[in-house]
């Protein structure tokens, strides 16, 4: 059962988005298979480089959930790589059904739990209205129904033997690879947000956000320290104290603006990495596409 502990309450890795999808053996997470069984790319003449404005990355909206890091442009879609799974999940369904096993089932699509894109929880909570409900975590029914698909699919009934599921899994790579994001973008999606909390600028606005939730009572040096707390642990058991440390915490993020400097210290280093290892980076769009439309022709 999966509590979002730690910072993936807040920021599923790439993923906050990026444990998306786990069905038929074709997991997508942060730091998993490395290796890409992805088509050679299109050949196409791609344009060079150039960092786009923060303003643009952000696209004028107050609401992190809206803001686009650069390394986004390199990394899947939420959507394709349920396309994908999904369609990998069915062929093989189909196989196992023809090698005599029809009550085997590819695992569920786990459904959204916590923040809705990258950047939602990243830098922490920051909807007022939902802390005062929920405090750090999603909504109860929200982590009720991805524990219900969870352990559905922790389940097989079918009796089909590991070697056989294998095989399966086995044709449908050959048919459909399953759809891998570009490590060298998950490094730097990864990286960029390690290094971000280390620039002055971050560090300046964690300590003026310390200052202000000491103010108000709550001693925490960092804001995702507050989250991290582990009295704050169960999301089936939110308590007074969570909900008004959270709402502290979102009052402060907004006087200190916490979120957007955060979000603009990290964009220029993403910038900056992606600049130097574009040439790793840039076939990544055309090789997810090529993924998804394979897909999308598998009947």
């Amino acid at each position: 059962m999966k509590h979002l502990p730690s910072r993936l309450k807040l920021v599923p890795f790439a993923t906050a988005f990026l444990v998306v999808a786990v069905a038929a053996g074709a997991s997508y997470a942060v730091h998993g298979d490395s290796k890409r069984h992805l088509p050679a790319a299109t050949h196409q003449k791609s344009a060079p480089y150039r960092p786009a404005s923060l303003s643009t990355l952000e696209g004028g909206s107050d609401d992190p959930a809206d803001w686009k890091l650069p390394v986004e442009k390199y990394l899947p879609k939420k959507l394709d790589v349920r396309t994908v799974s999904v369609t990998r999940g069915s062929i093989i369904e189909s196989c196992m059904s023809d090698a005599g096993y029809p009550d085997w089932a590819a695992p569920p699509n786990l459904p959204d739990l916590g923040g809705k894109t990258l950047t939602d929880w990243r830098y922490g909570v920051h909807a007022r209205a939902e802390v005062k409900r929920w405090g750090y975590h999603p909504d109860p029914k929200q982590q009720a129904a991805y524990d219900e698909a969870e352990s559905k699919g922790a389940v097989d009934n079918s009796g089909a033997p590991e070697g056989q599921v294998q095989k399966c899994v086995g044709m449908a790579d050959a048919k459909l690879p399953k759809l891998v994001p570009s490590p060298v973008a998950q490094s730097i999606e990864g990286q960029s947000f390690i290094a971000s909390q280390k620039k002055k600028e971050v560090v300046s606005a964690f300590h003026s956000w310390s200052v202000c939730m000491k103010s108000k009572g709550y001693n925490y040096k960092k804001p995702l320290d507050a989250s991290d707390d582990q009295r704050f642990s169960n999301p089936y058991r939110i308590t007074k104290l969570e909900k008004r440390t959270a709402v502290a915490d979102v009052a402060c993020r907004e006087r200190v603006n916490l979120e957007k400097t955060w979000f603009d210290t990290e964009a220029k280093i993403e910038q900056s990495a992606i600049a130097k290892q574009i040439s790793a980076l840039k076939s990544a769009p055309a090789q997810y596409a090529a993924l998804v439309s394979k897909a999308q022709s598998i009947e």
